[in-house]
C-alpha cells in the first residue's frame, strides 16, 4: 500500500488517513525527528491502542518527560569519530583534494557531533567533486 498524505486539506482528515494506515499496518515503527514541544499524538492520528513502536528525537529532556518517553541519551560523537564517519560516508572523491578537506572539516564541525546529521550530509555529498563554501 502506497498512500501519500499531503499538507493540503483538513488536519483532521490527514490524522484520520494516518490512523487508518497505521492500524492496517499492524506492527510498525514510527520515528518523529527533532520534536521541540509536547505533541498530543491522538491529534495526528496516532492512537495508544496501535501495536507499533514510536521513537522520537528531541534535544529537550522536558519534551521527553512531558510525553512520558523512555529516555535514551545519546552523546555527540567526539571530533575524531565524527570525521571518520563523514569520511567513510562521503567517499574518496572529496577526500583527495586538500582544498576540499578544509571545507569538509568545516562541515563536520557544523554538525556538532550529531551522527545522523553527519551521515545525512555526507551521503548527500557522496560522489561529488566539489563542496559549497
Amino acid at each position: 500500500m502506497n498512500v501519500v498524505i499531503t499538507e493540503d486539506g483538513d488536519e483532521t482528515l490527514r490524522a484520520g488517513m494516518l490512523s487508518e494506515i497505521l492500524s492496517e499496518k499492524g506492527r510498525f515503527v514510527l520515528i518523529l525527528d527533532d520534536v521541540w514541544e509536547r505533541l498530543f499524538l491522538e491529534k495526528f492520528g496516532i492512537l495508544e491502542s496501535f501495536e507499533g513502536k514510536l521513537m522520537l528525537t528531541s534535544r529537550s529532556l522536558d519534551v521527553c518527560r512531558q510525553m512520558d518517553c523512555q529516555v535514551v541519551k545519546i552523546e555527540p560523537f567526539p571530533e575524531e569519530d565524527a570525521w571518520t564517519l563523514f569520511s567513510d560516508k562521503v567517499g574518496q572523491n572529496l577526500m583527495s583534494s586538500t582544498d576540499l578537506l578544509l571545507i569538509a572539516k568545516s562541515i563536520v564541525e557544523r554538525c556538532v557531533g550529531l551522527s545522523l546529521v553527519i551521515a545525512i550530509v555526507a551521503n548527500s555529498k557522496r560522489g561529488e567533486d566539489s563542496l559549497p563554501i
